[in-house]
C-alpha cells in the first residue's frame, strides 16, 4: 500500500491544523510510519503564515512550522486525501457534506480553537494535538484500514447477526446473545457498524444516542483478530459520526483490569471519570467509566 494520505482540517489553517500537520509529520518520521501530512481550511487566506504562537508550540514537540503557508480546502486535495481529519466538530459537519463518512474522522473528539490566545493556550493546544494523535498513527499503521483492499466498515445489518453473536461467545465470558444484539441495533436512537475483513465480520460496534449523550452500548472484535486496529477503526467511525448527530460527550466503560483496551481509549482521549464497583461477572470486576467530550 501507498503510504496514508492525511489532510487536516480547521478554520483559517493558521493554528490548529497546521500544528496537527507538524506533529503528525513529526510522529510519522519519529516511529518509522509510512504516511504524508498536510493541512488546509475551511475559511483560509492562501499563503499567510502559521501563528507566531503556533510555531513556538509546535516547536516544543520538535515539530517545526516556520515554512507553513495556509491553503484553502479544494476538490481536489479533498479527492487526494485517504483520511480527511477535521480539528472540531464544525468543521466535521461541513466536510461531511463533501467526502465520503469512510475518510472523515475527528481528532480527538475535536481540539478548543486557540486563536487569539496566550502562548499557554497554544501550547495546551499542541498538547491536545498530541495526546490524541497515536490513535491516528495507530490507523495509519494498522492491518486493518479502510483504505486497504478488502477492509471496510458498514452498518451492521441483520445478515450479520449470527456470526455477530458467534463472535460475541468467542470474546467474552458473558456474550450478548443474537436477540440482545438484534433488539439494541433496531432501537431508533442506535446506530450499529459492523467490521469486514475479506467479507467476514471480525468485529462490531454499538451506539445509542438520546440528544447530546452518546454510549457505547457494546464493542467486540474477534479474538483471532486482536491488535489489527479494528476496535480503533470502529471508534473513528464512531466518534465521527456521533459528533455529526450532535453530541456533545461520549461515554463507555470498561473492564478495570482490560489494559489494551484502557490504552485505546486513553489514546483516543477519554477520560476516567468514576468506577462501578462489581459490575462485571465471570470474573466479577469493577468497571471504568469514561467519557470524551466533543467540541
Amino acid at each position: 500500500m501507498p503510504p496514508a494520505k492525511v489532510l487536516f482540517v480547521c478554520t483559517g489553517n493558521t493554528c490548529r491544523s497546521p500544528l496537527a500537520e507538524a506533529l503528525f509529520r513529526a510522529a510519522c518520521a519519529a516511529r518509522d510510519i509510512a504516511a504524508e501530512g498536510s493541512s488546509a481550511g475551511l475559511s483560509a487566506w492562501p499563503g499567510r503564515p502559521a501563528a507566531d504562537s503556533a510555531i513556538l508550540a509546535a516547536a516544543e514537540h520538535g515539530a517545526d512550522l516556520t515554512a507553513h503557508r495556509s491553503q484553502s480546502v479544494s476538490a481536489a486535495l479533498l479527492a487526494r486525501a485517504d483520511l480527511i481529519v477535521a480539528l472540531a466538530a464544525e468543521h466535521a459537519a461541513v466536510l461531511a457534506q463533501l467526502v465520503p463518512a469512510a475518510k472523515l474522522r475527528l481528532l480527538g473528539g475535536g481540539i478548543p480553537d486557540p486563536y487569539g490566545g496566550s502562548l499557554e493556550t497554544y501550547h495546551s493546544c499542541a498538547a491536545a494535538v498530541a495526546r490524541a494523535l497515536p490513535a491516528l498513527l495507530t490507523e495509519c499503521a494498522a492491518p486493518f484500514a479502510e483504505r486497504r483492499p478488502g477492509c471496510e466498515i458498514v452498518p451492521l445489518e441483520e445478515s450479520h447477526l449470527p456470526a455477530a453473536a458467534a463472535l460475541e461467545r468467542r470474546a467474552f465470558a458473558v456474550p450478548w446473545s443474537e436477540q440482545a444484539i438484534r433488539s439494541g441495533m433496531r432501537s431508533p436512537y442506535a446506530s450499529y457498524l459492523a467490521a469486514l475483513w475479506e467479507g467476514t465480520l471480525v468485529g462490531y460496534l454499538g451506539v445509542t444516542q438520546i440528544l447530546d449523550i452518546a454510549d457505547v452500548a457494546n464493542i467486540a472484535v474477534d479474538p483471532p483478530f486482536r491488535r489489527q486496529g479494528i476496535a480503533n477503526a470502529l471508534l473513528s467511525r464512531a466518534e465521527a459520526a456521533a459528533a455529526l448527530r450532535g453530541a456533545a460527550e461520549i461515554r463507555l466503560e470498561v473492564r478495570a483490569s482490560n489494559a489494551p483496551a484502557r490504552a485505546l481509549y486513553a489514546a483516543r482521549r477519554y477520560q476516567e471519570v468514576g468506577r462501578r464497583p462489581k459490575y462485571y461477572h465471570s470474573p466479577q470486576e469493577d468497571a471504568l467509566l469514561l467519557t470524551l467530550s466533543v467540541f
